[in-house]
């Protein structure tokens, strides 16, 4: 099938098998062989849908339509099947097609700055190979059971929501997360099983209602990185089995003592205690204590 993409959209940037069309005008016709077609961008087009000369591009691979004005997908959608990387970043984007889950070779997924609720989230559970999935700024209330299906997930962003709740099921030890943020919702309290998964390297939870954390069980050899700075938390529990720990914000909390806590994190490198009561006898005791680290207050 032929088709003319560029009179449509520009500018427009495709990729084809063996060669590369550049951006032309929207008066220039650019005829293509739509199979062949691999990457599109169509971004900032002031698009109200899904352009349906797409659906003739069978072995699309990377499309970008972020920041057009596309409330929903068409049906038709969810036969581009061997697209891996698809962006529909800040769109108004309200609902996702029940077909959602056909696109099974999804690696990266950015649906940021939409209006998706926990309803149309659940369409997602079943692409497995997902890796990146990026939810910032959408309406989600809760992190449901069902997503731990995303087996090969390896960076989730869950930031700028209402998120009242995220679900123990949710997380398995055995996750590939190694990025997650959470921060900027309503979380009063996490699962213990956020804390067990394995490969977790960076945990942000900042800007949330946290009173307090789960009691950590299990040795964690890969987190690095955690950040609870504006929460309302009063007490930590003990975080030596955090053993790689290198940077650790407690900021704007109301914490006055985290001594017994922090001071067999004998690898961190950075402690952010802005905005707490902890006195200066025992800042002094906590720098004896992890003399490697910059203790900022």
């Amino acid at each position: 099938m032929i088709l003319g993409l560029s009179m449509l959209f520009s500018p427009l940037y495709c990729q084809l098998i063996g060669e590369k069309i550049p951006a032309y005008n929207s008066l220039t016709q650019i005829v293509i062989d739509s199979n062949k077609v691999l990457h599109a961008n169509l971004r900032q087009q002031e698009l109200y849908s899904v352009p349906f000369e797409l659906q003739s591009t069978k072995n699309i691979e990377v499309l970008n339509l972020m920041k057009n004005r596309i409330v929903s997908l068409p049906t038709w959608f969810c036969e581009l099947e061997k697209l891996r990387e698809l962006n529909l970043k800040q769109n108004g984007l309200e609902s996702l097609p029940e077909c959602f889950n056909d696109l099974q070779a999804l690696l990266h997924l950015k649906l940021e700055k939409n209006s998706l609720d926990n309803a149309q989230i659940k369409k997602i559970q079943g692409l497995t190979n997902l890796e990146h999935l990026y939810l910032s700024k959408n309406k989600l209330q809760t992190w449901l059971e069902g997503m731990e299906t995303l087996k090969n997930l390896r960076i989730l962003y869950l930031d700028h929501n209402a998120l009242t709740k995220l679900k123990s099921e949710a997380f398995t030890a055995d996750s590939k997360l190694e990025i997650v943020n959470v921060s900027v919702n309503a979380l009063e309290a996490v699962p213990a099983s956020l804390f067990e998964c394995r490969q977790l390297g960076n945990l942000n939870l900042s800007k949330n209602q946290l009173k307090s954390l789960p009691q950590i069980s299990k040795e964690h050899k890969a987190l690095r990185v955690l950040d609870l700075s504006y929460n309302q938390l009063q007490s930590l529990p003990d975080l030596s089995k955090f053993h790689q720990l290198s940077i650790l914000s407690l900021s704007f909390n109301e914490l006055s003592t985290v001594l017994e806590q922090v001071k067999g994190l004998k690898q961190l490198k950075h402690l952010y205690l802005v905005g707490n009561e902890i006195s200066t006898a025992e800042i002094e005791e906590i720098k004896k204590a992890l003399p490697g680290c910059k203790v900022w207050i």
